[in-house]
């Protein structure tokens, strides 16, 4: 079984490392890989490489009560709310079955938290690697050109109302 979280902010794509604490709590831990989001290659090795590594389960850290984040320490944010509201986190868990890619982010039209942006998607356990990890590469440029679209309608000109002329006064 494996399970890879990783965020994109702004253009980098920040993946720690997963670990999974003995009663199944998932949390980021160190090393966190930071990745230019046009250096494609790069990332799709850090991302093949988190799927096939093997981990065992650990005692839950000694920080988890405190809220701390090495991603928040690591980009200098003190708020967990500034980094969401432009990150998109994808998450890719495998299973004997399946692997299951969810996407989660502020929506870019709302603004409200949408916990699965792209709809569930499930690959057959018995895809290759290269396969799962070139889909998750279409994925990431899919929410890049959903982002771009959604800032270029933002700076389009807005269509000006005019209201209707007075009707005519009579007498």
């Amino acid at each position: 079984m494996s399970f890879v979280r990783f965020y994109r902010y702004h253009n980098q794509i920040i993946l720690p490392t997963v670990k999974q604490a003995d009663n199944s709590f998932y949390f980021d831990a160190e090393p966190v890989n930071v990745c230019d989001l046009n250096a494609k290659n790069e990332l799709a090795q850090l991302i093949h490489d988190e799927l096939t590594t093997s981990r065992p389960k650990v005692d839950i850290p000694e920080n988890a009560e405190t809220g701390q984040s090495i991603i928040l320490d690591l980009l200098d944010i003190k708020k967990w709310f500034q980094f969401e509201r432009e990150a998109t986190m994808f998450m890719i868990h495998g299973d004997k079955d399946y692997y299951k890619i969810n996407v989660t982010a502020h929506h870019r039209e709302t603004r409200l938290w949408t916990h699965d942006l792209i709809g569930e998607r499930k690959l057959p356990a018995h895809m290759a690697i290269d396969e799962v990890v070139a889909m998750l590469m279409r994925i990431i440029d899919e929410d890049v050109k959903e982002e771009e679209r959604l800032k270029a309608k933002e700076n389009e000109p807005k269509p000006i109302r005019l209201l209707p002329p007075p009707p005519p006064s009579k007498g």
